[in-house]
């Protein structure tokens, strides 16, 4: 397999760590998915990322159809994609489990790049699509991320999609 992959010339990998997820929201297609739920085991991402290495890609996002928060594992994973020299990693969470410990822990995992999904400006249209999450509890998990990056001086790209 690596050595198909080397003739493309692959320079970004996304990986889904896991396909679980604490919302509904309407336009995703996870819950019409028929395989199976459930999180990445580390020894497979481990394997993933050694073949990211050997083949220098040079960006790994971690996300797909779940949120990658629910992975306990995740900062581990992300340490250990930081540790093969992958120089851009990044991952995609709707923000509603960041509280300040999981705020913290994303600031000294080594991650690149945060997307943050928040599709609405208000709580009506934001509880319409992101069905299951409440949304002042993310707003201020946003607002908080952003004050504490700033504390920390923790040089992270984010994007508010």
């Amino acid at each position: 397999m690596i050595v198909k992959l080397a003739k493309w010339r692959i320079r970004e990998v996304r990986i889904e760590n896991t396909n679980l997820c604490n919302s509904n929201c309407i336009m995703c297609p996870r819950e019409k998915m028929t395989r199976k739920k459930g999180i990445m085991p580390f020894s497979l991402f481990k394997k993933i990322l050694d073949e990211c290495a050997y083949l220098r890609i040079k960006s790994v996002h971690v996300h797909g159809y779940g949120e990658p928060l629910l992975d306990p594992g995740i900062f581990e994973k992300i340490r250990y994609a930081k540790s093969k020299g992958i120089p851009n990693v990044s991952m995609f969470t709707n923000a509603s489990l960041m509280n300040v410990d999981i705020s913290r822990k994303i600031l000294a995992s080594g991650l690149d790049g945060l997307g943050i999904s928040h599709y609405a400006f208000t709580r009506g249209t934001f509880e319409k699509i992101h069905r299951g999450l409440d949304f002042s509890l993310t707003r201020n998990n946003i607002i908080r991320f952003f004050k504490l990056r700033a504390e920390l001086k923790r040089r992270i790209i984010l994007f508010l999609v």
